[in-house]
């Protein structure tokens, strides 16, 4: 008997050390400490809403949703003219209210299925590049 209450004691230990710690903040509320998943992978945040009068075209969107990301989209290749043109297109009124949707998600529908994004994690860059011309990866 004290053999099992001995190997269940260490087993319940056991599955209380897996669990991430907590922090209590009221006698009914209690808090894991671990990031969530925007922190820890930063284009999964979670956008939801209408964007400002400011924004006019699909780059300023981009631009206007990157920004408390941390991320930054990398300037334009001058030579990709199709790209610039697009680009610099008016936003779509469909698109001027979005989400709920992660950002990734977000800044796949600014810019269609016509072209791709590349994400540059370590540097925390965004590319739009045209699918056909290059083998980039997308998310």
């Amino acid at each position: 008997m004290r053999l099992l209450l001995c190997i269940l004691c260490f087993t319940a230990h056991l599955a209380y050390a897996s669990d991430p710690p907590l922090s209590v903040h009221s006698r009914y509320t209690s808090v894991r400490l671990t990031p969530h998943a925007g922190q820890q992978d930063l284009l999964t945040q979670t956008f939801e809403g209408t964007l400002p009068a400011q924004v006019h075209t699909i780059a300023q969107a981009i631009d206007y949703l990157l920004q408390p990301s941390g991320y930054q989209r990398t300037a334009v290749d001058p030579n990709a003219i199709a790209l610039m043109a697009f680009l610099n297109q008016s936003l779509p009124l469909a698109h001027r209210r979005l989400g709920p949707l992660r950002l990734r998600d977000a800044l796949a529908l600014l810019v269609g299925s016509a072209w791709a994004i590349h994400v540059e994690p370590r540097t925390r860059r965004i590319t739009v590049l045209d699918p056909q011309t290059t083998s980039g990866d997308t998310p």
